[in-house]
């Protein structure tokens, strides 16, 4: 299986610039989209905001009372396979669950530190820090300022040093941005982060690319299937996400459609279910 590819940016609640984003990502193949303060419309009762017809579109929040100031993309593809772990803890974190075609298990946090001066202030940042879940990935903009990752400022942000503390304890290695705001933390041994000025998005935030190798070649899966401990909740859930069937015109359809079905099933038991 190929990389696994996360582009990651603040839009600035830009319309053009979350617009832009979402393009630039399916010009470039890109497999999962962070965006930070994406655009919202006004009457948040009509819970809007900008999709992209290759990639589904996933909220940190059911019910839109206030902004949701993270949300996440992913291409559509039956590579990758995921579901929605939590719900309505916070609209400044959202945790998906992505699973590879081998079966492999992924968390992959979009986070965003509001500054002090806003409403849930530090929340998402107050939840990530205190999970007992250990993210395989966690992108977003903390708004945290420190030398490790600034090399123009000798100050430390208050939760900084806790940020650094829960990335050693969770063997995750850290990049960014030029600003101070914009990181990635990857556990797997390989990953990369880097700018990419060439697809900025308008917004005055860096447009950051994490590329991680070896997703799905990591675990061998050895043993049967224990078909009398399958997690259904769990393969309900991988099955509900995959695309609808299109309509079907040719046999040779039918059965690129039949293979496509037999993936998405083999991949939900490589999840759901633990073996002998």
């Amino acid at each position: 299986m190929k990389p696994l590819t996360i582009m990651q940016v603040n839009v600035g609640r830009g319309h053009p610039s979350h617009n832009l984003a979402l393009q630039l990502a399916h010009e470039n193949n890109f497999d999962i989209i962070m965006i930070q303060e994406p655009w919202i419309f006004r009457d948040l009762t009509r819970k809007q905001t900008i999709s992209h017809t290759r990639y589904r579109t996933f909220s940190p929040l059911s019910t839109w009372s206030t902004r949701p100031r993270v949300l996440t993309y992913v291409r559509k593809t039956q590579e990758l396979r995921l579901y929605q772990e939590s719900m309505d803890l916070s609209g400044d974190l959202l945790q998906l669950m992505v699973i590879t075609e081998s079966g492999r298990k992924l968390r992959v946090w979009n986070i965003y530190n509001a500054t002090p001066s806003s409403t849930g202030a530090g929340n998402g940042l107050s939840i990530l820090l205190n999970s007992n879940n250990d993210p395989f990935f966690v992108g977003g903009d903390f708004n945290l300022k420190h030398p490790s990752w600034n090399l123009i400022t000798s100050y430390a942000s208050p939760q900084s040093s806790e940020l650094i503390n829960w990335a050693n304890q969770k063997n995750s290695s850290h990049t960014q941005g030029r600003r101070y705001d914009q990181l990635a933390f990857c556990s797997q041994l390989g990953a990369t982060c880097k700018i990419l000025p060439d697809l900025q998005t308008t917004s005055d935030h860096e447009t950051l690319l994490s590329v991680i190798p070896n997703i799905g070649n990591l675990k061998d899966f050895v043993g049967r299937l224990r078909y009398k401990s399958l997690d259904e909740k769990l393969f309900s859930s991988i099955l509900i996400n995959s695309d609808r069937i299109p309509h079907l015109e040719s046999s040779t359809e039918v059965e690129k459609e039949a293979k496509e079905i037999t993936l998405s099933i083999r991949s939900a038991l490589n999840a759901s279910c633990p073996r002998i």
